[in-house]
């Protein structure tokens, strides 16, 4: 999906081959879950890439309090169901990962949910500063004043399919 993305918007995305990748282990999400008979699924894995650069990464709560964190934690002892927390330390309002290696990239923001989570690694060999908002949960700026405040170059919608559908999420959005 992020070398479809990149294509789309005339962006020429980075190599799998450029990525290192981080095995984090077996994984069961909401989805596995969600399913009649989740003892005849087989569970997913998950596999993290870290991308290259000099990336630093903020992650902000509703209320605009922030910490600084890793993109990609080290999930892989924990619980199967928790493996997904390996992106930007699971959902906030907003995340926003910069790579101080590309200065002069353009910015994106990502509207996103936990799906668009694993996405953001990949966006950072593209973009300097990678804008990843939870539709659910950032209330602080009309997204108009937040494009114009931050100077962003694209916007990209990265929801799971089965959230996009409902009435509610398309409220939010």
């Amino acid at each position: 999906t992020y070398e479809q993305i990149m294509l789309a918007l005339g962006r020429e995305p980075a190599a799998l081959e450029d990525f290192e990748p981080w095995d984090q282990g077996e994984f069961r999400g909401s989805l596995f879950y969600r399913c009649a008979n989740p003892s005849r699924l087989t569970p997913d894995t998950v596999t993290a890439y870290v991308p290259q650069g000099d990336i630093h990464t903020m992650l902000y709560d509703g209320k605009g309090s922030g910490f600084a964190w890793d993109l990609i934690s080290d999930m892989s002892k924990s619980d199967v169901g928790t493996k997904y927390m390996s992106f930007l330390a699971g959902d906030h309002a907003l995340s926003v990962v910069t790579n101080e290696s590309i200065p002069d990239a353009p910015n994106c923001l990502i509207i996103k949910d936990s799906y668009g989570n694993c996405f953001v690694p990949y966006m950072t060999q593209n973009y300097h500063t990678v804008y990843a908002m939870d539709y659910r949960k950032y209330y602080r700026l009309p997204l108009s004043s937040f494009i114009e405040q931050y100077e962003i170059d694209d916007v990209i919608l990265l929801t799971n399919l089965v959230a996009i559908q409902s009435t509610e999420v398309n409220k939010l959005i």
